[in-house]
């Protein structure tokens, strides 16, 4: 009997070692959104606005994405299923294209494999693997066509047509050319005088020629009636008896066309009874008749 006894009892402090065996630690699935909502704001019904989120697998095994539904007026191109391993990211884009006009509000749901998602960094228990991304965004009326500043139409029917358009301010394309600093400060291909912008501008008028018998500046005054011909040389009256070319044509005093009836070029006529030279000599009492 004590032989048992010791038996027995050297049976029962082996169980007690078995006992003190601590479990293995579990491996999860995690699963994080960031952000995890999305807010469009206001988008023009017909028009759409895209946004991104980044998922992220933060666990110990692969997610998988096996499925992902929206609500009405949104999007996204992500092909299901995905499989992301552990510390990877996808990005998930996702558009608002509003139909109607208000506010629309709903979750795209995951459909994982996840045990878990973080939110605020604490960790949440899934049960069901669904795992939500709140979208929100307002449909709005859309506002008059919006003008374009370079088509010499009224697009947004206001009155004002491309850079009087109040819309316009600022542009480019809006600026007004500076006709001597060779840019094309507007933007529209044409530098300085080439802009018509330029074409009343004093460093793009065309200047006078004075001596052409043509209207240059078009301003319909020809050569010396013109007022910018006034310190041309070619617009001085010539003086006809000294020995200087005033007027700039190559012709000096009585050689110049000009003089042909100024007194120091006509000819003394010898017979006639008249001074014809304005010399204060007449006929033969003047030298040129000896």
């Amino acid at each position: 009997m004590a032989t048992g006894q010791g038996f027995s009892g050297g049976g029962n402090g082996g169980d007690d070692d078995d006992d003190s065996t601590e479990p293995l630690a579990q491996e999860l699935v995690v699963v994080q959104l960031t952000p995890d909502l999305l807010d469009f704001g206001e988008v023009d019904v017909g028009e759409e606005e895209e946004l991104t989120t980044t998922i992220s697998s933060s666990g110990d095994l692969d997610l998988i994405i096996e499925d992902l539904t929206l609500p009405s007026g949104f999007s996204s191109a992500l092909a299901v299923p995905v499989t992301l391993a552990p510390e990877s990211t996808r990005e998930l884009t996702v558009r608002f294209s509003p139909t109607v006009v208000g506010a629309i509000a709903g979750d795209l749901v995951l459909v994982t494999n996840a045990d878990q998602q973080i939110r605020g960094g604490e960790a949440e228990e899934l049960a069901d693997g669904e795992v939500l991304l709140a979208l929100l965004g307002e449909g709005m009326e859309p506002g008059p066509n919006s003008e374009d500043c370079s088509n010499g139409i009224d697009d947004d029917g206001d009155g004002d047509i491309d850079c009087d358009d109040g819309n316009c301010v600022g542009l480019v394309l809006c600026e007004p050319e500076d006709c001597g600093n060779e840019e094309d400060d507007d933007l529209d291909g044409l530098v300085d005088c080439l802009d018509p912008e330029c074409a009343t501008d004093s460093d793009c008028l065309v200047a006078e020629i004075c001596n052409d018998e043509v209207d240059n500046d078009g301003d319909s005054l020809t050569d010396c009636l013109d007022s910018d011909c006034e310190s041309s040389v070619f617009c001085n009256v010539e003086i006809c008896d000294n020995i200087y070319d005033d007027d700039g044509d190559g012709l000096l005093n009585c050689f110049d066309p000009d003089c042909a009836t100024h007194a120091a070029c006509v000819s003394e006529n010898c017979q006639n009874g008249l001074d014809d030279d304005s010399n204060g000599l007449i006929d033969c009492a003047d030298p040129v008749c000896f």
